[in-house]
């Protein structure tokens, strides 16, 4: 995908594109937090702790989302052992 170049477009595209991501990035987090709440694996302080995560860095809510992720097949792999 090419990037987009922002300077041949609108102001009224621009604030239309910055709200539109704006949207995603919010829907983003809340899908992870609510993704996180639903598990039934991992402990409840340690999804808790995931959760404050992504709430206090929702810049690195990608990252962290895929740690707990990880953790929750870890810890899911560990039950069926």
């Amino acid at each position: 995908m090419l990037p987009i170049k922002m300077d041949h477009v609108s102001s009224y595209t621009k604030k239309e594109f910055e709200k539109m991501h704006k949207e995603i990035y919010n829907t983003s987090i809340n899908y992870i937090k609510e993704r996180m709440m639903k598990s039934e694996i991992v402990p409840d302080y340690t999804r808790d702790r995931f959760i404050e995560k992504v709430s206090s860095e929702p810049m690195n809510g990608l990252q962290t989302f895929s740690d707990f992720l990880h953790q929750e097949e870890r810890m899911e792999k560990m039950g069926n052992s």
